[in-house]
């Protein structure tokens, strides 16, 4: 029966895999309205667009139905922040997937708090706020190299892989600190297997934007699939620090931890990137893992259950019910 579990856990881990994130193209919006209690007038209230806490991407103001909208946002997790007087001060996560944006329309509860005057309001004086782009702006290449870099976007969603290398290659003796060019090839060359390759792109891209921690999430992933744990966890826990609310690098972090077979702290990582971004379904997937191998079965069950429970169309579910039912019925057999 041992044996049996182990050898249907190992198929689980198939299915976990690092994450590769794929340059974050700035064509998601985010919508969400504000809700305030009693009469109070929500017209032109300012709402930031925080990837930590006084870090701003964006800022809009919102409308008379208390309706606010960010366009052009980049995957990834962020902070919405609204500060007025009288309210509480407020930073609610939200996350930004590639293919569909955020899921559904952000519901922000305004909190009234007697005499509260906002930070920006405060006799000292309004806060310094650095302003950042956490993917850059393509305007400031050369109109030639924008426009290569955009016809291998489109090479690349058709299928052309070699196309869009080529473009992408062309790009960047035009506009050598190109970044999301160094980062998007370096995605491409890691699919083809050129790791080298792929491996020095997103040390250049990291290089030409520390605010980001993308190029490092794929840098972990290509060390991942090397078998190379400990430049992974060195190259994670980097990527966390830039940015702590980014969950693909938790999760890639918690990934490079459980291959050195440092379970517990893999724990915590997997736990954390999961608070940040819930849809990701393969994060159960791999606490499951973790459990298995801390013997901790009631956790393995939980995760496999919630797996299904939030991905009924898996097409792997038939396998993880089939797990499930061994756990449960070893458990019950006093495994």
């Amino acid at each position: 029966m041992r044996w049996m579990m182990q050898s249907a856990l190992m198929l689980i881990l198939i299915t976990v895999v690092p994450l590769s994130v794929p340059a974050q193209h700035r064509d998601h919006s985010l919508s969400g309205r504000l809700v305030f209690n009693g009469n109070a007038s929500c017209e032109r209230v300012q709402v930031e667009l925080e990837v930590s806490e006084m870090q701003v991407v964006d800022s809009t103001y919102s409308d008379p139905a208390c309706a606010f909208k960010f366009t052009s946002v980049a995957v990834g997790s962020y902070l919405i922040h609204v500060d007025i007087d009288g309210y509480q001060e407020i930073h609610q996560s939200v996350e930004i997937f590639d293919g569909s944006g955020a899921f559904g329309t952000s519901i922000v509860q305004m909190i009234p708090v007697a005499g509260r005057r906002s930070e920006l309001n405060r006799a000292a004086g309004p806060a310094v706020r650095q302003v950042i782009d956490v993917s850059e702006v393509l305007d400031r290449y050369p109109r030639k190299a924008q426009d290569l870099y955009r016809k291998a976007q489109t090479n690349r969603k058709k299928g052309n892989r070699d196309q869009a290398v080529n473009r992408l290659e062309e790009a960047l003796k035009i506009a050598p600190d190109f970044y999301q060019a160094h980062n998007d090839i370096g995605v491409l060359y890691k699919e083809a297997g050129r790791l080298e390759d792929a491996e020095e792109h997103f040390m250049r891209a990291h290089q030409l934007n520390r605010n980001t921690a993308e190029p490092l999430v794929n840098l972990s992933s290509l060390y991942l699939d090397e078998n190379k744990p400990e430049r992974a966890i060195e190259v994670s826990q980097e990527a966390v620090q830039t940015n702590g609310r980014y969950a693909p690098a938790l999760f890639n972090l918690g990934l490079a931890l459980y291959k050195m077979s440092r379970l517990e702290k893999a724990e915590i990582a997997f736990k954390r990137a999961l608070e940040l971004a819930p849809k990701m379904f393969q994060i159960h997937l791999a606490l499951a893992n973790v459990y298995m191998r801390l013997k901790n079965f009631d956790g393995l069950v939980e995760q496999l259950d919630s797996y299904l429970k939030e991905n009924p169309n898996a097409q792997d579910r038939e396998q993880i019910e089939k797990l499930r039912e061994q756990v449960v019925k070893g458990r019950g057999d006093g495994f």
